[in-house]
């Protein structure tokens, strides 16, 4: 580790001991406050109770390193901000290949049959392995 993160982490560490909080606690509260937020964008076009009028699915995306005790981990904090309990966790490798699947189909005019791979080599993974075969056409993507 770099002299420069290790003084940074000691830094974070010391605020949090401050305000008496811990990892945990500080990704709680920025998804209770994301979540806050959207659903007082929501609000206005679905109407105050909109939580039990309409089924709300919600997608984290988390790295693809996570082991599966920190996914579990992270679901229980999501639980503990408010989120919806059937907030679901995508790895971040299949959550790109989603999207950008969603956008090709479209733009690159994808047919059925057709194969498409896609790599996601950013941050700290390189994952190729998102092979996608195109079950419908374009026309009947949502």
């Amino acid at each position: 580790m770099s002299k420069l993160y290790v003084e940074e982490l000691g830094t974070l560490n010391r605020l949090l001991e401050a305000h008496g909080k811990n990892a945990k606690d500080i990704t709680v509260d920025y998804l209770r406050c994301i979540w806050k937020y959207t659903a007082q964008q929501l609000k206005p076009n679905l109407g105050a109770n909109f939580q039990e009028e309409y089924t709300v699915r919600v997608v984290l995306t988390i790295p693809a390193l996570w082991t599966p005790s920190t996914t579990k981990m992270m679901k229980a904090l999501a639980i503990r901000a408010g989120l919806p309990y059937h907030t679901a966790l995508l790895l971040e490798p299949k959550a790109v290949a989603v999207a950008t699947f969603k956008v090709a189909a479209v733009e690159a005019r994808l047919e059925t049959g057709d194969i498409v791979t896609i790599c996601n080599a950013g941050g700290e993974t390189c994952v190729s392995n998102n092979i996608l075969f195109v079950e419908a056409t374009a026309e009947s993507m949502p």
